[in-house]
């Protein structure tokens, strides 16, 4: 059985159906790829304020030899 709505290109598949979707369903959605970081960091300040999650401290990783020799030499 054919209906207009599940047809390619539809309104039911369009990106902006799909967005407005998610946003109705309590998803954050960024209004394009370079705002995506922002929602991000947004997203994060607000569930520290919330609460709901803790900030982690930065941990510094161990830097690596250059070369083979300097591993060897340093054991």
């Amino acid at each position: 059985m054919y209906t207009p709505d599940a047809k390619s290109g539809g309104e039911l598949e369009s990106a902006q159906a799909k967005y407005q979707a998610l946003k109705e369903a309590g998803a954050v959605v960024p209004t394009s790829y370079e705002a995506f970081e922002t929602a991000i960091k947004e997203t994060f300040e607000k569930l520290v304020e919330e609460g709901k999650i803790s900030p982690v401290s930065e941990v510094k990783p161990p830097q690596i030899p250059e070369d083979l020799k300097s591993i060897l030499y340093s054991s």
